[in-house]
């Protein structure tokens, strides 16, 4: 069996680190309650244009590659486990990810000294599912 673990906001505090940089740019509170998918509901931009090229151009390694972890050894504590049930399964970090946030992804995952082996960055939620049976999210 093969289990996907997703980065944001299991292991990469990515809203967190967003509302920061998103604020200190546009000088703006995002809407809260952050409670749905769509990121320019609670973080407005003038077109989608203008969102991609914030997110994955702009402040790529800001937003992707410096958040904290989610919880205090999040990363230590999957390595953990990883270590444990790494014969038993098959574990993959899966993400979405598009232009530059890969290479700030993969230096989020460097720093934080991540052990799995295996990384697949996919275009659409869809897709996740042609690399893991389970998905923690």
């Amino acid at each position: 069996m093969t289990i996907g673990i997703t980065l944001d906001e299991v292991l990469r505090d990515f809203l967190g680190k967003l509302k920061t940089v998103y604020k200190k740019e546009f000088d703006k509170e995002p809407i809260e309650p952050i409670n749905t998918f769509d990121i320019n509901t609670h973080f407005p931009f003038n077109s989608e244009d203008e969102l991609n090229n914030f997110l994955y151009e702009e402040y790529s390694l800001e937003l992707f590659g410096h958040p904290n972890e989610k919880h205090k050894n999040a990363i230590i504590d999957l390595n953990t486990i990883y270590n444990q049930f790494k014969d038993d399964y098959k574990f993959v970090i899966i993400s979405k990810e598009f232009g530059n946030s890969i290479p700030a992804t993969l230096f989020f995952l460097s720093k934080t000294s991540c052990k799995l082996r295996d990384y697949k960055f996919v275009k659409s939620n869809k897709e996740v599912w042609d690399y893991c049976d389970v998905m923690i999210t």
